[in-house]
This record gives structure tokens, sequence and C-alpha cells, in this order.
């Protein structure tokens, strides 16, 4: 009996070894667990905010390239308005001088 009795106690003493080395498992899975759901949950949230950034970022340029498209489309009219000006301006140039050389001309026949 009393063989029996020392073989249980060492099972026992065995098996609550085992049973607090598990739990001791258990603990450090159960504390890594949390530790990654954590870093997990950071992780979801930086990169809910570069999609975020990044969306503004493409906006902001969008806007920017609109409103230089827009320029450089006012500017191309004002080229052509400056050109027509000047076409006409260039016209009434040669209108007044060939008018001053036929009056010179005529003043110069006369004398």
């Amino acid at each position: 009996k009393e063989l029996l009795y020392k073989e249980a106690v060492s099972n026992a003493i065995v098996w609550e070894a085992r049973l607090e080395a598990t739990e001791k498992s258990r603990q450090e899975y159960k504390e890594n667990l949390q530790k990654l759901v954590g870093e997990n949950d950071d992780l979801k949230q930086k990169i809910s905010q570069n999609e975020k950034d990044t969306v503004e970022v493409l906006a902001f340029l969008k806007r920017e390239e609109t409103a230089k498209e827009d320029k450089v489309s006012q500017l191309q009219l004002q080229l052509k308005d400056f050109r027509r000006d000047a076409r006409v301006e260039k016209e009434k140039l040669g209108y007044e001088f060939a008018s001053e050389i036929e009056s010179v001309e005529r003043s110069l026949l006369q004398k």
C-alpha cells in the first residue's frame, strides 16, 4: 500500500508540475496573443490613416492639376488675344505708313 501511495504522490507531483508548466505556457500564449492583437489593431489603424492620407494627397494633386490646366487655358487665350491685337496693330501701322508714304510721294511730285 505504501508503495502505491508513494507512486501516487510521485505521479501527482509530476502531473502538478506538468499542469504548472502548461498553465505558464498558456498564460504566455495569452499575453503574446493580446500583444499581437494590439499590434494588429495599431497596424490596421496606420493602414487606414495611410489610405486616407493617400486619398487626400491625390485629391490635392488633382485640384492642383486642374488649376494649372485652367491657368494654361487662360494663358493660351491671352496669347491668342495678344497675337490678334498685334496683327491688327501691325496692319494699322502698315496702312498709316503707306498713307504717309503716299502723302510724302505726292508732296514730292508736286514740287
